[in-house]
């Protein structure tokens, strides 16, 4: 009884240690500095923590130029409209 609860412990440990094994393997995969470099665990996460920052950085750049084109686009839109409406105007008053 002893011995079979031990050997399930064992083999529960080494599947455990298998998932780990794995998932930073499928970590070192999605990094695209760290594609065929050996490196530790430690460092894989370093690296990991740094493009999570890179890639958080570049998302709010790119927010803030779609919000400044959003800007822009209103106020070309506006624009436009005042241009139709004195062209209109300016139609009518020929007549």
């Amino acid at each position: 009884n002893n011995e079979l609860r031990r050997q399930i412990h064992i083999q529960s440990e080494q599947k455990r240690r298998a998932q780990i094994k794995c998932g930073f393997e499928e970590l070192r995969n999605e990094l695209p500095t760290c594609l065929n470099k050996k490196m530790s665990k430690v460092a894989l996460l370093h690296r990991t923590v740094q493009h999570i920052q890179h890639l958080k950085s570049t998302q709010m750049t790119i927010l803030a130029e779609l919000e400044r084109l959003a800007q822009e686009n209103e106020q070309l839109r506006r624009f436009q409209q005042s241009v139709v409406q004195k062209q209109t105007m300016g139609h009518m008053y020929s007549l």
